[in-house]
């Protein structure tokens, strides 16, 4: 079913303030680093984005669909997850 779902993520760059909003495929794995994030995950492909921090982890957390919901879980970054401000393991969204 997530093969289907896609996302669209928003937000403003730090650096000079420009909007972005691309539309990913499910699941989605978010990192500093493109090769240490997975390729496949659960015989999906993977949408991967680097995001440019010092404080995001290599691979950092993995967005994906599990029983119907879209949850986002904490790959063992070393700082935590935060979720609108809260410090989260695993969540829906």
């Amino acid at each position: 079913m997530s093969d289907l779902l896609r996302l669209q993520l928003t937000w403003d760059e730090p650096a000079d303030g420009t909007r972005r909003s691309p539309v990913l495929m499910l699941p989605i794995a978010l990192g500093r680093e493109f090769a240490a994030m997975p390729a496949q995950w659960n015989n999906q492909r993977v949408s991967r984005m680097v995001l440019h921090d010092s404080q995001i982890s290599q691979f950092h957390a993995l967005i994906e669909c599990v029983d119907g919901a879209i949850v986002i879980t904490d790959q063992g970054s070393r700082l935590g997850m935060l979720v609108n401000g809260t410090r989260q393991q695993r969540v829906i969204l």
